[in-house]
């Protein structure tokens, strides 16, 4: 399952390199990022508990969610940051940078 996950947000990926005219192409490549990383982090989850030993099975299940978390709280900063950067002065809005392009 993590393998066909991360081809299907492969896809996504690739879509939006050779398809970005429309929103129509946003939301198709979205839609298969979500299922792709849907299916890779309920795999990973499983992955994390079942190739342990069954006594310290709730210590890889914490480090899995710690992981996780921490790894959407950095990520989500990245991302913020960079937006952040690419807006107008004055604006406050990247999408006012979109809109006068």
């Amino acid at each position: 399952m993590v393998a066909t996950g991360s081809a299907v947000a492969m896809v996504s990926n690739v879509w939006l390199i050779m398809r970005h005219d429309h929103p129509y192409d946003m939301y198709v490549a979205t839609a298969l990022l979500g299922v792709g990383v849907g299916l890779s982090f309920a795999a990973l989850g499983t992955m994390a508990v079942e190739h342990v030993d069954p006594d310290t099975t709730a210590v890889a299940s914490a480090v899995n969610s710690l992981v996780r978390l921490v790894g959407g709280g950095v990520a989500s900063a990245l991302t913020s940051a960079i937006l952040s950067s690419d807006t107008t002065t004055g604006t406050g809005s990247a999408a006012a940078t979109l809109r006068s392009a």
